[in-house]
């Protein structure tokens, strides 16, 4: 769990670093505009400015999904190590015992989930990372 958390949390580095890309990729095409402001690269620019800003409402979300996953994560941890100090204590009851081992057990399929979530969110950045690097060699192609 502490690793999927930690990789919540490297995404979430990524989304930031992602945005950061887009925004240079903004002013690099404005600059490109303003220099040849006919002909395909026009065409070309104004169909990226409508993928930086849908590009850049996926990053916001995933960014924001990211952050919501690593606060689950913690609470989910939070909760198992207090129901073990629980049923380590010296007067552990049954229930408190069924009641860590189902905490385990709903941490477990969460974990799954978390998991699932995080590689398609890689795969997202995956892909990104090859659309923007198209996108950069076609600008200096053009310049």
């Amino acid at each position: 769990m502490t690793e999927a958390h930690d990789q919540a949390k490297g995404l979430i580095e990524r989304a930031q670093g992602c945005l950061a890309v887009l925004d240079h990729l903004r002013q690099s095409t404005a600059a490109s505009a303003n220099i040849s402001p006919g002909g395909d690269i026009s065409l070309f620019i104004e169909e990226l400015r409508r993928s930086e800003s849908g590009w850049h409402d996926q990053l916001q979300m995933l960014r924001a999904s990211l952050t919501e996953l690593t606060d689950q994560t913690h609470n989910a941890r939070c909760e198992i190590e207090s129901l073990a100090v629980l049923a380590l204590g010296a007067q552990t009851a049954p229930e408190t015992i069924a009641d860590a081992e189902r905490a385990v057990e709903a941490s477990e399929a969460h974990f799954q989930e978390v998991s699932a979530q995080l590689e398609a969110t890689q795969l997202w950045f995956e892909q990104f990372d090859t659309q923007i690097n198209t996108i950069m060699a076609s600008l200096r192609k053009s310049r």
